[in-house]
């Protein structure tokens, strides 16, 4: 396999995985259901990891 469409498939995958991951964190946070209820304090625990979180970019604490 070509290296360059090798790095361009690995950037693309990369890219849709944090797409991916982003819009599943987006669901847990917004939407209400008896399981999440009951989660609220892994609810609570990933809202405050996501404020070290900038488009994809990692700050320290």
């Amino acid at each position: 396999m070509n290296q360059s469409e090798l790095k361009k498939f690995a950037q693309n995958t990369r890219r849709k995985l944090l797409k991916q991951i982003g819009n599943r964190l987006e669901y847990i946070l917004n939407h209400d259901d008896p399981y999440l209820r009951a989660h609220e304090k892994e609810k609570s625990k990933i809202k405050e990891l996501l404020e070290y979180f900038v488009d994809g970019e990692v700050y320290s604490r």
